[in-house]
């Protein structure tokens, strides 16, 4: 288990340099035989920070189905295919960022509205295209 300190580290980290960060999704067990054969198709939203992952995970899991990880580095996609995560910036998980929907909303306006922009504000993004098999690393189910 890691540490509050190293959590932070890792952040910093990928907000700092985020070609170097090992990114997360979460979908359920029915969908692993398909990932694996044809990996994930577009869109995806994939989330840097560990409390958002597992905000997705516990939802799985709410709806009575066995929760999966799948990692992958942020820096296997093509830049062109990530986008900010506009769902969560316009119905943010509030409780989760520790953050009011207008407080997340007033950093979006002020940023440069880029990915990049999206991890620091919320945690996560989206990608637009395909991400093969080989990309991807099955992290738990």
């Amino acid at each position: 288990m890691k540490t509050p300190q190293e959590h932070i580290r890792e952040y910093i980290n990928a907000i700092t340099n985020p070609m170097t960060t090992i990114i997360y999704h979460a979908t359920h067990e029915d969908n692993l035989s398909s990932i694996k054969m044809q990996g994930i198709q577009p869109i995806s939203y994939w989330a840097i920070r560990e409390d958002i992952h597992e905000y997705y995970l516990e939802t799985i899991g709410d709806e009575n189905k066995n929760p999966i990880t799948i990692s992958m580095q942020l820096r296997s996609v093509p830049e062109s295919a990530i986008e900010p995560d506009f769902t969560g910036i316009q119905e943010p998980l509030t409780y989760t960022l520790k953050s009011s929907e207008e407080e997340i909303w007033e950093m979006w306006e002020k940023s440069n509205k880029t990915w990049k922009d999206s991890l620091e504000i919320v945690g996560s993004i989206r990608i637009t295209k395909t991400i093969p098999p080989n990309m991807l690393t099955i992290e738990q189910y």
